[in-house]
């Protein structure tokens, strides 16, 4: 791959514009947006918070908010679901205003045909001791996430940057979240305590004829008013169930007992169909949903492991998508259209068809 040069952007003007194209776009994919009191360091503040679910991130973007930076937060708490009455920060990639301000967290660049980038210079504010910057750097190269690149200025200087993407790429959304996800995976590590569970209690190998519906909303919360939350992933699993009974319900016992989204057990010659359904667009949720076909596949002896994703895979992750069938891991792609006001979930049936009738 060619590697790119980036020159800083260090106008007013240049910083301005840019500043107005990433809003427009992190506005643009987000589904809505919510009004809450955002903390940080010495105080919080009531802001517009743009909640993008698919990606499970939410930002800021406020111009106004200090006087000579961009302020550019990120967060990965549902602002609609959390109950916390000021929500945490995940990361700031602020820009100055104008020319070079190294105590920022982030700024903007171009390359030599005019696209414009975000970037970080890896920065952390965690409020807990050991996060810092030449942590994070280290976790992020330990981790294999190789986005690193030289920066130009105008004082001849070169600094190395990590870079998030051309903003009006189609895929600077998703390698954004990706980097959030990097993020909160180093912090965790400093200062989270890990949860151990042995593998006895998470799973069984019986499979009852049993699918209990997963909620799907609303879900109501007394945090100064009532909110209501539709959970997506529950209505993936419950219209593939419904899908999978309507066109084949003689044929199958369905069941979601153990720690899996859904299992299909063949009456004619007790075959097992493991299904694992993931609603977020990130390397970190493909990693999860591979682990979990494998792990409890073997376990209950599937005879199909199947993961159920969002389209957009197939064009971001094309590359992983690969390697995945090459495990003996099958893929089945949803999309989502709103009609009267709801969301439905539309399956490949042809590709459900060959992937449960192919015996």
């Amino acid at each position: 791959m060619e590697q790119i040069e980036l020159t800083a952007q260090e106008s007013e003007t240049a910083i301005a514009s840019t500043f107005n194209v990433l809003k427009k776009r992190l506005s643009a994919s987000a589904e809505n947006t919510k009004i809450r009191r955002v903390g940080f360091k010495g105080g919080n503040v009531l802001s517009t918070l743009h909640w993008n679910p698919l990606y499970g991130f939410w930002v800021v973007l406020d111009k106004n908010q200090v006087e000579n930076h961009h302020w550019i937060a990120f967060g990965l708490e549902n602002p609609f679901e959390s109950k916390r009455p000021t929500l945490l920060i995940t990361c700031e990639i602020n820009s100055p205003k104008t020319g070079i301000d190294r105590r920022c967290g982030g700024l903007y660049a171009s390359d030599n045909e005019g696209k414009q980038y975000l970037l970080s210079r890896g920065k952390l504010a965690g409020g807990r001791k050991g996060i810092g910057k030449h942590g994070f750097l280290n976790s992020l190269r330990s981790r294999g996430f190789n986005a690193f690149i030289d920066v130009k200025f105008s004082n001849n200087k070169i600094n190395e940057c990590i870079v998030i993407g051309d903003i009006d790429s189609q895929s600077f959304i998703v390698n954004l979240s990706n980097y959030l996800k990097e993020v909160d995976i180093y912090k965790r590590s400093i200062f989270d305590n890990a949860q151990e569970n042995t593998a006895d209690d998470l799973f069984t190998n019986e499979v009852t004829n049993a699918f209990s519906p997963e909620y799907e909303g609303p879900i109501s919360y007394s945090v100064s008013s009532v909110i209501e939350r539709n959970n997506l992933h529950g209505r993936v699993v419950n219209q593939l169930n419904d899908k999978i009974n309507e066109n084949y319900g003689s044929d199958f016992e369905r069941s979601n007992s153990i720690p899996c989204d859904l299992i299909l057990l063949d009456r004619r010659n007790k075959n097992k169909y493991l299904f694992e359904i993931k609603t977020i667009v990130s390397t970190s949720d493909l990693y999860k949903a591979l682990g979990q076909l494998l792990f409890h596949g073997h376990e209950i002896k599937a005879f199909k492991r199947i993961m159920v994703l969002p389209q957009e895979y197939n064009t971001l992750f094309s590359s992983y998508i690969e390697v995945i069938k090459k495990l003996d891991i099958h893929i089945l792609y949803y999309s989502i259209s709103l009609l009267s006001e709801r969301q439905t979930i539309n399956f490949d049936l042809a590709a459900l068809g060959k992937l449960i009738d192919n015996n």
